[in-house]
């Protein structure tokens, strides 16, 4: 029997403008109120992931936020934090100055963001808001603070550029860092050992089920990992390639309620319990 469902948002649960349909909403909700347990599986920071369970579904759910760096318990504690070494933070920032890419810095609630040629506007003080930074210099105070952890980054072309870009990873590969991609030119990275599947273990170890008991949705690489690695693994329609070969079914596309049909066949028993030889 399926307890748990992990859902990715981005091409998921949300639609192209990155609103819950009313379909998808009601769906979500049935899911909860059948007694089974519900998973936000996020590149996204809290605030976002929050205020989707507590404000537009109304329902409890645990929160794993930049792709399993950060994960909360159903209360919105904090049960798991893995964040990027600060070494190798600075690394990547030496690199994104060396080949001209953009790269944004993720913190538990801010980012620090990095543009080639662009001025930094980070003077010290509190990390309470987003900010530049364009020197070394800031960026060691903000590493430099006890209070400061940065848990992933993204990396994407700046002005178009492309082969810079294809450069950079490269020479990212050399870095002791868990690459992915979420579009097809952005690509994340997170702490070694770091993923979503790292994030679901934390969640059904948390929860008490096993992750055969798991149900998983997505349609991006970074989503690719829980989906290979739980009971059910479900990719959207609107999915790459990788994720739809992976996965155990492949569900509508998001603009067709894709994961709200899913939770409702898994409710009324036309998808069951860990059952790997599901059609595509």
């Amino acid at each position: 029997m399926i307890k748990l469902a992990g859902l990715d948002l981005d091409g998921t649960l949300y639609d192209r403008h990155l609103r819950v349909s009313k379909f998808n909403r009601n769906a979500v909700r049935a899911w909860a109120a059948s007694g089974r347990l519900l998973a936000v599986c996020s590149g996204r920071m809290i605030p976002r992931v929050a205020a989707l369970l507590d404000d537009d579904l109304q329902v409890r759910g645990y929160r794993m936020c930049l792709n399993g760096a950060l994960v909360y318990n159903q209360e919105n504690k904090l049960i798991a934090a893995r964040p990027l070494a600060k070494t190798t933070a600075r690394r990547v920032f030496l690199l994104a100055k060396k080949y001209g890419v953009r790269v944004r810095f993720y913190s538990e609630l801010y980012h620090a963001l990095v543009t080639p040629h662009a001025p930094g506007d980070y003077l010290g003080g509190e990390l309470n808001r987003d900010v530049h930074v364009s020197t070394m210099a800031q960026l060691d105070q903000l590493l430099k603070r006890p209070d400061v952890q940065f848990y992933k980054f993204t990396l994407e072309a700046a002005f178009g550029n492309v082969v810079t870009l294809g450069m950079a990873l490269r020479a990212l590969k050399r870095l002791p860092l868990n690459m992915t991609r979420s579009k097809t030119l952005l690509f994340e990275g997170l702490a070694p050992g770091v993923d979503k599947l790292f994030g679901m273990k934390t969640i059904a170890a948390d929860a008490g089920v096993s992750l055969d008991e798991c149900l998983c949705i997505g349609d991006q690489l970074n989503d690719l990992t829980m989906i290979r690695g739980v009971g059910c693994g479900v990719a959207m329609g609107n999915a790459v390639r990788e994720v739809k070969d992976a996965a155990h079914i492949v569900a509508p596309r998001n603009t067709k309620n894709g994961a709200g049909v899913t939770l409702l066949r898994v409710i009324t028993g036309d998808i069951g319990g860990a059952d790997k030889a599901e059609a595509k």
